[in-house]
């Protein structure tokens, strides 16, 4: 039997323990921080980030030099951010890679501000979402909890993982928060591209490039009243989808059904920051650099302009009412029409996005099969090994490449 640790029960994590474990002579254990909250949380479509028991404990990045550090919503428990994200799949559904398990469906009924943005230009189209009928599937729905009665397979949550345990450079176990050491014969880390570079620097890992050139998609909300109240439509049912750029269209946000909003987004971003670890005993300090690549401003000052531009729409207007660039309710015609006003606004509100990637990617810290260079034994599957932000939404990405790196293992 060869032993394996999976660290982190989320989308990657679910993942790969579920494929592992499908090798009789796989013994495979996952490890999640957080607890299991059990089966159909919230709504297929929506975010859910106002629940705090299935949020991460208070992860802090710095978007930009300059801005005080953010609260950065991250999903805890088995199915990780998959608890709390949109579950949305933009373009093909077989993105998410061959033979994956997610149940996704087409939004074949969108909400009256996903109906007009298609109307209004040909480059929207409408999404997809991971559900089976009108329930919301988890990461942990969709591949483990199917599989729980495999005798080679055991899921503990409620179990931080602090370090890695090397025999020389070897990994051969792990140390919890509470000091047991559990040993293994190969460990894969998918806490997280905040977390498992974290752990391998709190591990003594001296592979270079650990923690750098980490990436977020970058972002904007724009707001708006709506003229109906909605409250039985998916949330996010269209995108707009222009190169290296989007926009993603809410008919409503979640807990106001008066509201809804567009995310303007930039996704091909150049601007690259750094996970560190000043203190070996304390949290990681997480700064995304945002911006600081003139393509980038150039990029999303346009994409914002293209949302109000939208939002203008004939179609639009029949259908909602003010916009706001804020959450202090700054109209959005203060902005409009003046480039330079737009530019020197967007450093300070940043946001939109929760899609940190490449904080040891493929090529710099890990070779293709995601195993850390340098080392044994010691392999990273989650959203840390893809080469900076994809360039399309996270979720779908980190599926296929879970999938990919696992297969590897399993038919070396």
């Amino acid at each position: 039997m060869t032993r394996w640790l999976v660290v982190g029960g989320g989308s990657a994590g679910c993942v790969v323990a579920a494929r592992l474990s499908e090798v009789p002579s796989n013994e495979v254990a996952l490890l999640e921080a957080g607890p299991d909250h059990g089966t159909g949380i919230g709504l297929p479509g929506e975010p859910v980030l106002d629940r705090p028991s299935l949020l991460a404990p208070r992860t802090l990045v710095v978007r930009r030099h300059g801005l005080a550090p953010q609260t950065y919503a991250q999903g805890s428990g088995l199915g990780g951010s998959s608890l709390v994200n949109g579950g949305v799949i933009i373009g093909d559904p077989a993105d998410a890679g061959e033979g994956h398990a997610l149940p996704v469906e087409p939004v074949t009924d969108p909400g009256p501000v996903a109906t007009a943005v298609l109307a209004a230009t040909g480059d929207a189209s409408a999404v997809s979402v991971v559900r089976r009928g009108s329930r919301r599937v988890s990461a942990a729905d969709a591949y483990l909890r199917p599989v729980l009665a495999r005798e080679n397979l055991s899921v503990v949550c409620d179990t931080v993982v602090e370090r890695v345990v090397f025999d020389g450079r070897r990994a051969v176990g792990v140390v919890t928060r509470s000091g047991d050491e559990l040993d293994a014969d190969c460990v894969v880390l998918c806490a997280g591209a905040i977390r498992t570079p974290t752990m391998l620097l709190r591990s003594g890992v001296d592979t270079p490039g650990v923690g750098l050139g980490v990436q977020d998609h970058v972002g904007v909300a724009v707001s708006f009243d709506l003229r109906e109240p909605v409250d039985d439509v998916v949330a996010i049912g269209a995108s707009v989808e222009r190169p290296g750029r989007q926009i993603v269209v809410m008919d409503r946000i979640p807990g106001r059904p008066e509201m809804g909003a567009v995310i303007a987004g930039r996704l091909a971003v150049e601007s690259e920051g750094r996970v560190s670890l000043p203190d070996p005993d304390g949290p990681p300090l997480v700064e995304l650099n945002q911006l600081s690549s003139a393509a980038d401003l150039d990029g999303l000052a346009l994409v914002v302009t293209e949302a109000l531009a939208l939002l203008r729409s004939p179609s639009l207007q029949s259908v909602i009412g003010e916009r706001y660039v804020d959450r202090q309710g700054t109209p959005a015609s203060t902005l409009e029409g003046d480039d330079d006003a737009l530019r020197a606004w967007l450093p300070s509100n940043l946001g939109g996005y929760h899609h940190v990637a490449g904080s040891c990617r493929i090529g710099t810290v890990l070779d293709r099969r995601g195993a850390v260079l340098g080392y044994e034994a010691l392999f990273v599957a989650d959203a840390s090994a893809l080469a900076g932000g994809p360039p399309r939404n996270l979720y779908a990405t980190v599926i296929r490449q879970a999938e990919s790196l696992t297969r590897s293992w399993v038919d070396a």
